[in-house]
């Protein structure tokens, strides 16, 4: 069953949407399997001459920004690059993080291209170990961590933490067959625990400080609610 598509904010410039896991921002040739995109499914509702501000992965969920029009848009995609736009993910990890820390390593361009540089910082809100043998030890550790990327990559937030040998529960592409293959066939969840949680910025049409949240989704909450992990509960819908 998809998950619904849900207008977290709007005013007169902007739109922004919690995004479901599996939901492509517009049409890609590199998807062409894909037929649901938010693009689509907001033209639908009369939204039908939105602007792509930024994106998010297909299999991350939470929050998206478009604009109403090419100025705003144009503003709005000044300030993803300048970085005064702060925007924090919450994601379940394999093993236990470092308290906090700063991951600052070179990624290739689009996987293959030339280095960029990407920072990445973290925090870590709470570690768990549950009584299961998942890959080669009698337990399994797992951590729920609050991320900041402070550069846009692709696929940066995985490939960081993965690089840090935490890949995210769920990544097919950078992660652990092992924790992928239990949670798929003892959880029955094949989502990427991955969630794109707050946008803070200035409006730069009202200058009203913004701090736009999403909840987590109902798949990584029960699985962090599975593994005895409390912190889920505070983190709830809000707008200051």
């Amino acid at each position: 069953m998809r998950q619904a598509m849900d207008i977290v904010y709007e005013d007169e410039y902007i739109l922004v949407i919690d995004k479901p896991h599996k939901m492509l921002v517009y049409p890609s040739p590199i998807a062409k399997n894909c037929h649901w995109f938010a693009t689509k499914e907001l033209a639908k509702l009369g939204y039908e001459n939105l602007h792509t501000v930024h994106r998010l992965d297909r299999p991350t969920s939470g929050l998206l920004l478009f604009a109403k029009n090419k100025e705003t848009a144009i503003t709005f995609s000044q300030l993803f690059r300048d970085k005064a736009i702060k925007k924090t993910y919450l994601s379940l990890v394999r093993g236990h993080t470092e308290e906090e820390g700063i991951i600052d390593k070179e990624l290739k361009k689009d996987g293959e291209g030339e280095l960029q540089e990407a920072v990445t910082k973290y925090k870590t809100l709470e570690k768990g170990i549950v009584d299961i043998e998942i890959s080669k030890y009698p337990q399994s550790r797992f951590s729920f961590v609050e991320v900041e990327p402070i550069s846009g990559r692709m696929h940066q937030i995985r490939r960081h933490l993965a690089h840090l040998r935490h890949p995210i529960i769920g990544d097919k592409r950078y992660g652990d067959r092992h924790y992928n293959r239990y949670m798929k066939e003892e959880m029955e969840m094949e989502n990427l625990l991955l969630h794109a949680f707050k946008l803070e910025f200035t409006h730069p049409i009202s200058q009203q400080k913004m701090s736009i949240n999403a909840p987590i989704p109902v798949v990584m909450k029960k699985v962090l609610d599975a593994f005895g992990f409390s912190k889920s509960e505070v983190l709830v819908r809000g707008i200051v």
